[in-house]
């Protein structure tokens, strides 16, 4: 009886112990489950601190784009009231130009038929000189801001030389619509004008209108033998290689009749280069030094670039004197070559024909551009063909440089 009992306690025990272990393991687990459930709440509660951080960085993004494409808005905004109101003081300036000129015209009329004095009067030329530095003061000069082609971006803005302060200031304006180049000058420096001829320098009003688009011609077109080829980045001309018919259209920088930026003055005072401007060129470094009357570009000098023109002989006329020999150098007869791009250029030289022998392309009113200030003869633009050595005097122009 004992016996069972014994065992029946030791049954009871053994349970109770099973059970005390069963419910320790179970409360652990919980433990354990609670644990791991408290550290994937921290884990998320970060993750959504650092979703929020990201969506605040988001937001702030967000703020900085708008802010910078709200200010792109209002630059863009300024800019085009900017150009509207440019656009308006060009047309101002324009019809205030214009108003200046009729009324310096109604003026100069007035005091010539009030007081009887001729068109050339000193209180005239006062008048005309003051209306034209008011029409000169009125333009600011500015180049870019009326161009429309690529090619008026190449030409200078003048700055007057305080050596010339006995003239008026340079002026120059380039415009273009879809068919022309117009540029008008007034002729004067931008470097120390030196008299070299016995011409005094005057201001002209050169006008002259190149193709924009040019092309070749079907045959070359000599150049006049005397007047406008070309006009140069500075709105001053280009004359072909020989002088007057007084000097034997003689050529004047073999001659040594230039000035140190190779021009002089003609005898109706305007001033114009005979073969390549090194003004220009040692102060502004330009790749294209001028235009052609058939619109093509000049190019600055490359010694890599000659020109196929030989001196043969010892003539007095410089076309007499030299001879183009093809393939003795790198240029036509024109003194110009269809360049790497394709398009034909003239490449000024430092030998005859200097600037350009004939014209390549399709020219234009050469009759209006050779001399926009009075109508010519037949004579400014008769054929090289028919150049003889005048038995003339000699004119008064000196031979040699003296400046």
């Amino acid at each position: 009886m004992s016996s069972t009992k014994y065992l029946y306690i030791s049954i009871l025990t053994i349970i109770t112990i099973s059970l005390i272990s069963v419910i320790g393991y179970l409360i652990n687990q919980q433990n354990v489950s609670q644990t791991r459930i408290d550290t994937l709440y921290e884990r998320i509660n970060s993750h959504e601190k650092t979703l929020t951080t990201i969506n605040d960085n988001i937001k702030l993004q967000s703020e900085k784009i708008d802010g910078i494409i709200n200010l792109n808005n209002t630059n863009l905004e300024n800019y085009n009231n900017s150009i509207t109101v440019h656009n308006n003081t060009n047309i101002l300036q324009k019809n205030t130009l214009e108003n200046i000129s009729s009324l310096n015209l109604n003026n100069s009329k007035s005091l010539t038929q009030n007081s009887g004095q001729s068109a050339n009067s000193p209180v005239q030329n006062t008048l005309s000189k003051n209306s034209a530095k008011s029409i000169i003061n009125s333009s600011n000069n500015n180049l870019s801001s009326k161009s429309k082609c690529n090619q008026a971006d190449n030409f200078l803005k003048l700055v007057a030389n305080k050596q010339n302060s006995s003239y008026e200031d340079p002026y120059l304006n380039v415009e273009c619509d879809d068919n022309y180049l117009y540029i008008t000058s007034n002729g004067i420096p931008t470097f120390e004008f030196k008299s070299i001829t016995p011409n005094p320098l005057k201001e002209q009003s050169f006008k002259w209108s190149i193709p924009l688009n040019p092309s070749i011609a079907k045959s070359i077109t000599s150049i006049p033998l005397l007047g406008t080829v070309a006009v140069a980045i500075d709105g001053l001309p280009f004359f072909g290689a020989n002088e007057e018919p007084l000097q034997g259209y003689a050529d004047p920088f073999l001659d040594e009749i230039l000035d140190y930026c190779n021009g002089h003055t003609a005898p109706q005072g305007e001033y114009h280069y005979h073969a390549v401007p090194t003004c220009i060129i040692e102060d502004y470094n330009p790749i294209v030094i001028g235009y052609a009357l058939d619109g093509y570009e000049i190019l600055s000098p490359n010694k890599n670039i000659k020109s196929s023109w030989k001196k043969t002989s010892t003539a007095v006329s410089a076309w007499e004197a030299h001879e183009f020999v093809e393939g003795s150098g790198d240029l036509d007869k024109c003194n110009g070559k269809v360049d790497s791009d394709g398009i034909y250029r003239y490449h000024s030289t430092e030998t005859f024909p200097y600037i350009i022998g004939c014209y390549k392309g399709i020219i234009e009113n050469i009759q209006t551009n050779n001399n926009p200030n009075k109508t010519q003869g037949n004579q400014s633009i008769q054929p090289r063909s028919r150049i003889r050595s005048p038995n003339m005097q000699p004119s008064q122009m000196p031979r040699k440089r003296n400046d």
